[in-house]
């Protein structure tokens, strides 16, 4: 069986505090932003139970942008309900919080498909699941949606 993640990728999110089989508490962030109007399909609850309250610090050159610094924590998306609305409305999808990115210059979302998107005035996209996780934290330059 191959590794779940590359061996760079693994090292950066033990850095973090993530190890396998890491699960948090969901529940305290989850009823106020549900509150707020955020919808967070199981994927979303399920990949934030497993990294929700990690922060990756800035790793130097990417494969093409730098890698710059992620926070995953959906409560830092309070009061933009409507932006992850609009732009899921854009891609025919739900667009949850996932956290930020670039010391909060970007925040990210996760749709039901498992698809992570870059999320500010305009959007991209990183891939599904892992998959897309990697291409982020790697320093791949997100595919960026039509406006």
């Amino acid at each position: 069986m191959s590794p779940r993640f590359s061996p760079d990728v693994e090292q950066r999110l033990r850095r973090a505090g993530w190890f396998p089989g890491r699960e948090v508490d969901t529940e305290a962030w989850r009823v106020p932003l549900e509150e707020e109007g955020f919808v967070f399909p199981d994927v979303v609850v399920r990949f934030l139970r497993e990294f929700n309250d990690l922060y990756l610090v800035h790793d130097g050159r990417g494969v093409d942008v730098g890698r710059q610094p992620v926070e995953f924590d959906p409560t830092l998306a309070v009061g933009e309900v409507d932006r992850f609305e609009a732009w899921g409305a854009d891609v025919g999808r739900t667009i949850a919080p996932l956290g930020e990115l670039e010391r909060g210059m970007f925040f990210l979302g996760m749709d039901e498909t498992g698809e992570i998107y870059l999320v500010s005035n305009w959007a991209a996209r990183y891939g599904v699941g892992d998959a897309g996780l990697e291409r982020l934290l790697l320093g791949y330059r997100g595919e960026e949606l039509p406006q």
